[in-house]
């Protein structure tokens, strides 16, 4: 009876150890099944991550391309709210800008006992309206066009050149005295001249032609306040060339 009772313990064990390793092994199944299953969660979860992230580097592409062109777009804007839109000179308001600046380093240059001078010619097309009856407006554009850029083409590239109003141009000289000023004033009276734009009702000549007149600041015997002084001085002798019979320049 005893020995009977120890054999069945002796075949007891093994079978004991092999139902715990099916139970191991069944329970690594279910353990490898769901580890299977969250790694391809995983995947899909990185998968997705990838595609967002891809997405999100397209859109901030995307929104840096919008903003360079919007940069590029506001600064264009700047520009042309500085121009003229008929001769693409700078307008009034953005020569004033550079006048006053201009005026405020010759004020500061004559305050620490510097000569700085600058000049302002005014120009005036002669008998313009008259171009305009006898050709119509459209021509009268044209011409006011090219005489734009007969001034623009002849001056420094360190002047500034503006249409002040109607057929009136003005043109900035920094560094300029009278004389300097004067030399190019006549310079810009030819050029215009040289353009021969067929104007019989004139009266002064067959072709377009300007009047021209000048004051300087910042140099000795020049008393001036302000940029809008200069300008008026130089309105003055632009009024008496028109008075001495046109195409010509006079110097305050």
């Amino acid at each position: 009876m005893s020995k009977g009772l120890s054999t069945h313990r002796h075949h007891s064990g093994p079978a004991i150890r092999l139902r715990g390793l099916w139970r191991r092994y069944f329970s690594g199944l279910n353990r490898r099944r769901k580890l299977h299953q969250e790694v391809h969660q995983l995947r899909r979860q990185l998968h997705q991550l990838s595609t967002d992230n891809l997405a999100l580097a397209e859109r901030n592409e995307a929104v840096e391309r919008l903003s360079a062109e919007l940069m590029r777009f506001n600064l264009d804007l700047s520009q042309v709210s500085r121009l003229d839109p008929m001769t693409g000179l700078l307008n009034r308001a953005a020569f004033e800008a550079c006048l006053a600046q201009e005026h405020a380093m010759t004020a500061s240059a004559l305050a620490m006992g510097q000569v700085r001078p600058y000049s302002v010619i005014m120009i005036d097309v002669d008998h313009f309206k008259s171009f305009n009856d006898a050709k119509g407006h459209p021509e009268g554009d044209r011409c006011l066009v090219a005489v734009a850029q007969a001034v623009q083409a002849a001056v420094r590239r360190t002047d500034f050149v503006g249409r002040y109003g109607g057929e009136e141009l003005i043109v900035l000289c920094p560094g300029l005295d009278t004389a300097a000023a004067a030399n190019l004033a006549e310079r810009l009276r030819q050029a215009v001249r040289n353009l021969n734009i067929d104007h019989p009702a004139s009266g002064v000549a067959p072709v377009v032609t300007i009047s021209l007149g000048l004051a300087t600041a910042g140099q000795e015997g020049c008393s001036n306040e302000n940029g809008s002084s200069v300008v008026l001085a130089a309105d003055r002798m632009l009024y008496q060339a028109k008075s001495a019979g046109r195409d010509r320049v006079i110097a305050a």
